[in-house]
């Protein structure tokens, strides 16, 4: 249990509690379910309502961050305070804290790294946050890989967003920056999965080509990620609908609520912090099945090629990608742009923003110069 990474074992006071929730697993069939229309396999399980929410008299409100514990526990917490919920119930986890939290993580390990104000904290014996690490910023997003934790920016305001990989030891290395403010990311293999604004992205680390997946509509912020990495399928959502990520495009899981997505085996938890509600689906994999026999994709999935080409600028602005996120992904792709003056005319005809244009030329111009040095050196 996660207690056991955070509590020494005589910690009298959790510990009953937590083993009080692992029991009442048991009697999960007394929660609700919400009723879905018959032709639709999707089963919507309440494990958390406003009401649970007022009978703890809880009055700060949730941040937008959940994770799970290896053994199905749901970590959740107030700006100030820690919860565990379990099949039946739920109890604080440590004390209150001075400060703000805004994110958390639960590692491999299962250890529960917290971003309080601009520190990574952990709990000590007594319950209480204690400093780890000291970040350059506050506002801080966190996610745990296999081996390194992932702390991103939040802050919707600035025009630089970057993204810090920490190894063991607490060293800490930019990973990549980003024009807009990043809502989410998570580790997946050699990628690492983000999303910003109406967009989600994928980084690789080796090559360090930054890649976008999917586009929404531009008045539509994808919120969260999750991955079922049985499957490597590929879920996020706005504050609204629930997305899957299929080979034809995308499909909608649910468009009841959105918010923030951890997928544990199978199925998948989406948490609304602003309604404190909070909601587990199953039967995803059988309407996925359908959907995409019915040919029902409901919206567009994009791929940016490894070398990216002037058809390439024209899909994204299509699908009213950001100018800066455009701009940020040529100056970290292969690029093999036609910046002749006619393929520039047609570029303007197609709608692409001057500074995206401007952003081409001088890709060029850098491959250009590149490939001279290249060739200088060779003789």
């Amino acid at each position: 249990m996660i207690s056991g990474k955070i509590y020494k074992e005589n910690n009298s006071g959790l510990l009953p509690r937590l083993i009080w929730i692992t029991i009442l697993i048991s009697i999960f069939s007394a929660m609700v379910t919400i009723a879905q229309p018959s032709q639709d396999p999707v089963r919507l399980e309440i494990l958390l309502s406003q009401k649970m929410v007022d009978e703890l008299k809880i009055t700060s409100n949730f941040i937008n961050d959940i994770d799970l514990t290896s053994d199905r526990l749901v970590v959740l917490s107030t700006t100030d305070q820690f919860y565990i919920l379990g099949w039946g119930g739920m109890v604080p986890l440590g004390n209150k804290t001075k400060g703000y939290i805004h994110s958390f993580a639960v590692t491999p390990e299962n250890l529960l790294m917290v971003i309080k104000d601009n520190e990574i904290c952990v709990f000590d014996s007594a319950g209480n946050l204690k400093r780890l690490y000291s970040l350059l910023s506050d506002r801080m997003g966190i996610s745990a890989g296999k081996y390194a934790l992932y702390v991103y920016d939040l802050k919707r305001w600035g025009k630089k967003h970057p993204v810090y990989v920490i190894a063991g030891g607490g060293k800490y290395t930019k990973l990549l920056e980003l024009p807009t403010a990043i809502t989410a990311a998570l580790e997946m293999g050699s990628y690492l999965l983000f999303s910003t604004e109406n967009g989600l992205f994928r980084y690789h680390f080796i090559d360090k080509q930054l890649q976008a997946l999917v586009a929404l509509p531009a008045h539509k912020e994808i919120r969260s990620i999750a991955i079922d990495t049985a499957s490597n399928r590929i879920y996020f959502s706005t504050d609204s609908t629930v997305y899957a990520l299929v080979d034809s495009g995308t499909v909608i899981i649910t468009d009841k609520s959105g918010g923030i997505l951890k997928y544990f085996n199978d199925g998948l938890v989406v948490f609304n912090p602003e309604k404190n509600f909070l909601f587990r689906i199953t039967g995803i994999e059988k309407k996925i099945r359908l959907m995409e026999k019915a040919s029902k994709t409901k919206v567009a999935k994009i791929k940016t090629p490894s070398i990216l080409t002037n058809e390439s600028v024209i899909e994204m602005v299509k699908i009213n990608m950001s100018d800066d996120m455009i701009i940020s992904i040529i100056g970290s792709s292969q690029v093999n742009f036609d910046v002749t003056i006619n393929a520039m005319i047609n570029l303007s005809n197609k709608n692409v923003p001057s500074t995206v244009i401007k952003a081409m030329k001088n890709a060029m111009n850098k491959k250009k110069q590149k490939n001279t040095i290249n060739i200088e050196s060779e003789f």
